[in-house]
């Protein structure tokens, strides 16, 4: 709905990245002041922009140095600042003329405020409108649940390489820890009468792109229906992590946006939203707060080739590195799969998810295993053709891992480097600063240092049994 910054996306190299083409329609009509038709909604938020690492001033951002936070606003900042002067300042100059170089919050910092709401507001409507501010959709405080199939296949039909996923954590590594998966999505379903609300938000009035991401699965919801938690939730349930709405163009109407309950709500309580299922790292990355208890917490490993050198030696633990990547290049299927999670948890690392119970992923403890082997023991998997070594070493279990004691090291000494990084020194924070965010960082430093400390427990269990 910004028509004179849509027309230039493509000029001006933001055609392909719906956040930054946003934040860019954003900060036009900021500048453009009470000329915007937003005017209303933009001055309704907050002066500053949302009040997020990325606007934190650098003594506050300090706060969450060595926490996956502040690497991932650190490299945000730079990020912002090159597109700023590459991207959206020539566009800006572009559609705005002699009004932006007028105007006193021409600048960095307008970008900025803009990419704060943008980040902590905006959300995927459907097809035609992609990306998208909402006023009002946007009043909804989040909630930590699972997300609905629907909503889940956003993540897994955009990401192709399913390589990433699984080191990750994600994609084929949530199958393989969600076995209880029954719900059968291509199995008819009668849907019963809603006795739950639905309020409409205009969009616009537009005739295309009514598809929301993944209707093509679950099918559209018919007048009057809607599907029960029962049905809507795919994977294993936990009692209370359901989550309460959802927002999306559903139905043949492209002009309203649909606000729809998928729990009964009692009078006077509060609506929640599930922005995502987020951590906190990414929740105090976008939306500026952090939760207690959250689920969906994660921590990343450093790489752990640093860490089997220094238990196994370096000769050896970068031979079998060596002998990883070379598989993972010639291999496909399966044997590709495991070789290059395993090299990757060697070369980047690994992330640990509370979701597995602080479970190492596959990929760090096939990698620490292979490192850990006797000479003869690897001399005998490494004769094996390629794709006969790769079984064996998928076949390799996590309670096999916990019984070999260097394999288990390498693990543990990997999450003991990232502990040392999380913890600061004793001695407190500066007086000064901000209380809240203060507390959201120590919130921020506590919640990956019990997810390690969890992993380190999961990793000693076998030792304390005998």
């Amino acid at each position: 709905n910004v028509p004179e910054v849509h027309e230039m996306l493509s000029e001006f190299g933001l055609d392909e990245d719906e956040d930054l083409a946003l934040a860019a329609a954003v900060t036009h009509e900021i500048l453009l002041g009470k000329e915007s038709k937003w005017h209303l909604y933009l001055t309704s938020l907050p002066e500053e922009g949302e009040d997020i690492p990325l606007l934190w001033d650098d003594d506050e951002l300090r706060l969450l140095e060595g926490t996956d936070t502040f690497s991932n606003v650190s490299m945000d900042r730079k990020r912002y600042l090159h597109y700023w002067e590459t991207n959206v300042k020539p566009l800006l100059l572009n559609a705005l003329k002699i009004r932006a170089k007028l105007s006193k919050h021409f600048g960095p910092e307008v970008f900025f405020r803009a990419i704060s709401f943008t980040l902590s507001r905006a959300f995927f409507v459907d097809e035609y409108h992609g990306e998208a501010l909402v006023p009002l959709a946007d009043i909804f405080n989040h909630k930590c649940s699972y997300k609905p199939l629907e909503f889940d296949v956003w993540d897994r039909d955009d990401n192709e390489d399913s390589d990433d996923e699984a080191e990750d954590g994600t994609g084929a590594e949530e199958v393989e820890e969600d076995e209880n998966h029954e719900f059968d999505i291509d199995k008819e379903t009668d849907l019963e009468p809603a006795h739950r609300s639905m309020f409409h938000i205009t969009l616009g009035g537009q005739d295309r792109g009514s598809r929301t991401r993944g209707s093509h699965r679950l099918g559209k919801l018919s007048d009057g229906a809607l599907l029960s938690p029962e049905l809507f939730f795919g994977r294993k349930r936990l009692e209370g992590y359901e989550m309460a709405m959802a927002l999306g163009n559903f139905g043949n109407d492209n002009s309203h946006l649909s606000v729809v309950l998928l729990q009964d709500v009692p009078m006077g309580k509060e609506v929640f939203n599930t922005y995502g299922e987020y951590g906190n790292a990414h929740l105090l990355t976008n939306y500026g707060f952090t939760l207690e208890h959250n689920i969906f917490n994660e921590v990343r490993l450093p790489p752990l080739l640093k860490s089997a050198e220094v238990v196994v030696g370096s000769r050896v633990a970068r031979y079998r590195m060596r002998w990883l990547c070379c598989i993972a290049q010639d291999e496909s299927g399966t044997p590709g799969k495991v070789a290059r999670s395993s090299a990757k948890a060697a070369d980047s690392g690994a992330i640990i998810q509370a979701r597995f119970q602080a479970k190492c992923p596959e990929g760090a403890l096939k990698f620490a295993y292979l490192c850990a082997l006797q000479s003869k023991e690897f001399d005998d998997l490494s004769s094996k053709p390629n794709r006969e070594a790769m079984t064996s070493l998928h076949g390799i279990s996590e309670s096999e891992v916990r019984e070999s004691f260097a394999a288990s090291e390498i693990l543990i000494h990997s999450i003991r480097l990232r502990l040392q990084q999380i913890r600061r020194p004793e001695g407190g924070e500066p007086a000064l600063l901000d209380p809240v965010k203060v507390r959201e960082a120590r919130q921020m430093r506590t919640t990956e240092e019990e997810l390690l400390v969890s992993a380190i427990e999961r990793l000693n269990l076998k030792k304390r049994k005998r």
